[in-house]
């Protein structure tokens, strides 16, 4: 029912979402306001919709035999975070920490 595509993994006939694009750059950056992301929520309640959303990926992807490695590289993370196994400090004011998990899983592109 799914198959595979530049953009990800799509049922037939759909088409990926697009977002406001390179057009409307302040639009983007200026979305959230003042609001912090959910998870930053959800690392403090110790839950986390990751497994339903990049989680979902990761296990579709490994049922069609796709690799998902950013996908897996997130819902790792996240679950470590959720599930106190890992310190979210270590992540504050880091992206490079993120970037080299990436990197390690083989992540294209990064």
């Amino acid at each position: 029912l799914y198959r595979r595509s530049e953009t990800g993994i799509q049922r037939p006939g759909q088409h990926p979402a697009r977002g406001p694009g390179p057009q409307q750059p302040e639009a983007v950056a200026k979305g959230r306001g003042e609001k912090l992301p959910s998870f930053h929520y959800d690392i403090g309640k110790g839950r986390s919709e990751v497994e339903w959303l990049n989680g979902a990926v990761v296990h579709q992807g490994s049922e069609q035999g796709i690799a998902t490695p950013a996908n897996r590289t997130l819902t790792d993370a996240m679950l470590e975070l959720t599930k106190h196994q890992t310190d979210p400090k270590l992540f504050r004011d880091d992206p490079e920490r993120l970037l080299r998990r990436a990197r390690e899983i083989g992540v294209p592109g990064i």
